[in-house]
């Protein structure tokens, strides 16, 4: 969840104008970013179903898209736990124990 911010022209400042002319490295910041009033949400990990991104809009806020959010982390979650248990069961399938090892020491017994 992050707070977005908008961008405005910099005004430099008589500081920033003299360090400028005095100092050849200096930078003058081209925009000044302030916080907004708007929300992100951003869900990263998993296979997307339905989206990965919420935002504040001017018809629905980030808090009313909560439902969706948590529905996407569920399906998310059980996706997750689908492939876990399809691996687990490619592994055991092909001989490998589920605490490592590879399948030339399960059939030998090492």
């Amino acid at each position: 969840m992050v707070q977005e911010k908008d961008r405005s022209e910099h005004d430099p400042t008589d500081k920033e104008l003299e360090e400028a002319k005095k100092y050849s490295l200096v930078r003058i910041p081209r925009y000044d970013y302030t916080p907004s009033t708007r929300l992100r949400f951003d869900l990263r990990g998993g296979h997307p179903h339905h989206g990965s991104e919420w935002v504040d809009s001017t018809g629905r806020l980030v808090e009313e898209q909560l439902s969706e959010i948590v529905h996407e982390i569920g399906l998310r979650g059980e996706a997750a736990e689908r492939k876990r248990l399809a691996d687990l069961e490619r592994w055991c399938g092909a001989g490998l124990s589920v605490l490592g090892g590879s399948s030339w020491q399960v059939s030998f017994g090492r």
